[in-house]
């Protein structure tokens, strides 16, 4: 919930994009260690297959971001005119007006899309380094997190060239592509592709949060609350089963494409996979999330909020919060 903060601290999508460029570096930060972690500590092909490693390894990991997210809710408040002058909606009103917002309902159409590619590039990620290009992992995320990281920052010349949505769309494209190659291509290009989709990357994971804001803001025009949370929490809850489409997808296409298994292989962990098997894997890394992004890239092509309705919204929101916090001036003076 810590993405419903950035709609309340400034309407700029200038400020937020800039404020969500710096907090997507240190999610990034996270987001390799998160891959780091487990590959240092995950038994290796020859080596006696033990997990206690990786089970203390991530015991650490859980310790320290509870630590983080608690110093987090004890430091961080919400704007007072928000807490103090807006009345909460029954919940009858609340799910109309959620499921009753167009835009909300493309955004959160497109994350699903973009929720999936990044489960199955998650857990894919480490198939592809042992079993199709036989390299380190670290090689393989290097191309991934490298244009990533350059690529956040550079969301802001997208943005103002394009707008955001357009500069969502133009990145969604190329990521979409570039996870799209690596089913087709040699194997020693496919570091090229993940290194273009690695760049196109940074879309999803810098502007998203933008948008969402930019829903928020259109709600509260029309509700008169500002539900940024509620937001986020029902896009939460619709793009959940894109996980669990992930776990599916990938014990049944590798068992379709014939990947030999440790256990069907005497505990040990068999490199040399059937072609069938390599293809199941660049199915799963490439072909299906670059569609997914491919997909959400059109979906966008029917958000509202954009041109001069947007421009709109954005000088009618400023209206409303100035009259809030006279509101709250007033109440406070009493």
């Amino acid at each position: 919930m810590y993405g419903a903060l950035l709609p309340e601290v400034s309407e700029s999508d200038q400020e937020r994009n800039g404020l969500q460029i710096s907090s997507s570096l240190f999610g990034l930060l996270g987001m390799i260690l998160g891959f780091l972690i487990p590959d240092f500590f995950r038994p290796k092909a020859g080596m006696e297959p033990t997990f206690l490693p990786l089970q203390i390894s991530m015991i650490v990991v859980a310790v320290v971001s509870m630590v983080l997210i608690i110093i987090t809710t004890l430091k961080v408040k919400e704007r007072p005119e928000f807490t103090q002058v807006d009345k909460p909606l029954p919940l009858g009103d609340a799910l109309r007006f959620t499921f009753t917002s167009k835009s909300f309902l493309i955004l959160v159409a497109q994350n699903f899309m973009s929720i999936l590619m990044q489960a199955l590039l998650l857990g894919m990620m480490f198939y592809l380094a042992d079993y199709v290009l036989k390299m380190g992992t670290i090689l393989i995320l290097m191309c991934v997190f490298i244009p990533l990281i350059i690529g956040v920052p550079l969301t802001a010349v997208w943005r103002k060239r394009f707008g955001v949505v357009g500069a969502q769309q133009f990145l969604l494209l190329i990521a979409g592509i570039g996870l799209t190659l690596i089913a087709f291509v040699p194997n020693p290009l496919i570091l090229l592709c993940l290194v273009a989709a690695g760049f196109g990357l940074s879309g999803p994971q810098t502007l998203t949060n933008v948008l969402f804001a930019q829903v928020a803001d259109e709600d509260e025009l029309r509700s008169g609350v500002r539900r940024e949370g509620a937001f986020f929490g029902v896009n939460a809850l619709i793009t959940k089963p894109a996980q669990s489409v992930a776990l599916a997808l990938v014990p049944f296409v590798l068992e379709a494409t014939k990947f030999v298994t440790r256990d069907a292989n005497g505990g040990q962990i068999f490199l040399n996979q059937p072609p069938e098997a390599i293809f199941g894997i660049k199915v799963l890394m490439g072909l299906i999330p670059g569609i997914a992004l491919i997909i959400g890239a059109l979906l966008l092509r029917w958000y509202p909020l954009q041109g001069a309705y947007l421009e709109k919204v954005k000088a009618e929101i400023l209206e409303l919060h100035a009259r809030k916090h006279a509101e709250l001036g007033k109440t406070s003076s009493d």
